[in-house]
């Protein structure tokens, strides 16, 4: 048994991406590894959880209206305070690659010679930054990671693939089509409410979309960190045909998922977007922008549709599901199909036994 100190910016019970990872991640290896868990303050948890084998150290504030050269200060001095406080415990360090506190325990890490390992969930990650410390692995979601990665030094025989998957209970929870409402046309966007995902733009398209298809309606779960979002929305002519959950726990998303008709994604940057992948583990197909490795999970037509970030194009892709529900029922079949390929059980696998090696050595 390895003691792994673990950085997530969010942990369960936060939602998105990183939390649903990482927290899914820490409770099935618990049992083989112990586990010290970094993350941001959660008003509604205590400062200090331990539960068996995993210690949470919820100590990191969130303060999002701060210009990026304070938010990197404090985050950054916090996470290498804590880390250095937990470095007698310490034996490898796992860390998501982008994050204002990442510079901290990277710091933390080289000063205690900590072996870590970064994971790079997306591409908003610092290549020099991941280059520094004893790192025996990098951890990547997706081909165009890796290349990043590779143009910027790191040798390719070190990069592990750690793909993006669902954990176990959303197959066993959720393993049929989707069963959406026959009487209303369910738009759904997970993630959060800021201009780079294209929520401003999915707005705006479903508001021209709405005033021919009053049967339809937009969902948007998510946190909308700046504000400008929620402007937007009282601006707009949109009532009754806009729901706003703000952040929920991942199985409520995952059933919201299930209620809809189609996902839009209207991203300008993205590595491999776990909504994806749990899109189509419900059968939900996919509106996305051509970006990132998005089109190695989207096969345009076929479970999805690719798109430009653009008003228009997002309209279009809309007005062209709605009117055709056989092609709607084939591209659900064809997501659910797709789901297929990716295991949990692979991701636990191949990180138990890495901790294991590094630890050792």
């Amino acid at each position: 048994m390895s003691n792994v100190l673990i950085f997530t910016p969010r942990y369960t019970p936060q939602s998105g991406g990183s939390s649903v990872y990482f927290s899914n991640l820490v409770n099935d290896l618990s049992g083989n590894h112990t586990f010290y868990v970094i993350t941001f303050i959660n008003k509604y948890e205590k400062i200090i959880a331990t539960s068996d084998d995993v210690t949470v150290y919820r100590i990191i504030p969130r303060y999002k209206s701060l210009p990026g050269i304070l938010r990197l200060f404090i985050e950054s001095i916090l996470s290498f305070l804590c880390f250095l406080w937990l470095s007698k415990e310490t034996q490898v360090a796992h860390v998501h690659a982008s994050s204002y506190a990442t510079p901290g325990i990277t710091l933390a890490a080289i000063l205690t010679r900590t072996p870590i390992l970064y994971d790079c969930r997306d591409e908003m990650f610092s290549p020099r930054l991941v280059k520094l410390g004893r790192t025996p692995y990098w951890f990547s979601c997706a081909e165009n990671v890796d290349n990043i990665l590779v143009e910027n030094g790191v040798p390719k025989d070190r990069i592990v693939r750690i793909p993006v998957v669902n954990p176990p209970y959303v197959k066993e929870e959720y393993s049929g089509i989707a069963q959406p409402d026959d009487e209303i046309f369910n738009v759904i966007f997970i993630g959060r409410l800021i201009k780079e995902k294209g929520a401003h733009l999915l707005i705006e398209a479903f508001e021209d979309f709405v005033e021919c298809h009053p049967d339809s309606c937009l969902t948007l779960i998510g946190d909308d960190p700046i504000g400008d979002i929620s402007s937007l929305i009282k601006e707009s002519s949109l009532d009754e045909e806009l729901v706003c959950t703000g952040e929920i726990e991942h199985r409520e998303v995952i059933r919201e998922l299930d209620k809809s008709n189609i996902l839009v994604l209207p991203s300008n940057d993205e590595a491999l977007p776990r909504v994806i992948i749990e899109s189509f583990s419900v059968g939900v197909p996919v509106i996305a922008t051509e970006v990132g490795s998005i089109p190695d999970l989207v096969d345009d037509g076929e479970n999805g549709i690719l798109i430009g970030q653009t008003k228009d194009e997002i309209k279009d892709a809309l007005k062209d599901v709605y009117a055709s529900p056989e092609l709607l029922y084939e591209m659900s079949q064809t997501a659910k199909a797709s789901s297929e390929e990716w295991s949990w059980q692979t991701v636990n696998k191949r990180l138990d036994n890495i901790y294991e090696t590094v630890a050792e050595n």
